[in-house]
């Protein structure tokens, strides 16, 4: 009497969903929805950047994300005509 093994096929999906062989290793295009800016700042608004991160145990980059975005949610955009006509 002869045995033959078949392996058989597991369905794995990997962390996007995408469905992967036990045999296969599969990459897909990344979505990259950032960008990488370079801006100037004054020294101290570093200063105080810095001490907000270090309180809240995030990066500098978090802390501005999240105030670019609150400034952005939040602003208030005054014209010439909202002004009464002052410049």
């Amino acid at each position: 009497m002869c045995y033959v093994f078949q392996p058989y096929f597991i369905p794995i999906l990997n962390e996007w969903g995408d469905l992967m062989s036990n045999d296969e290793f599969i990459i897909t295009p990344k979505e990259d929805r950032t960008v990488t800016m370079t801006i100037r700042i004054e020294r101290a608004l570093q200063d105080k950047l810095d001490d907000l991160a270090r309180q809240s145990n995030r990066s500098r980059n978090e802390i501005v994300n999240m105030a670019l975005e609150y400034a952005l949610k939040n602003v208030k955009f005054l014209d010439n005509s909202d002004q009464g006509g002052r410049n």
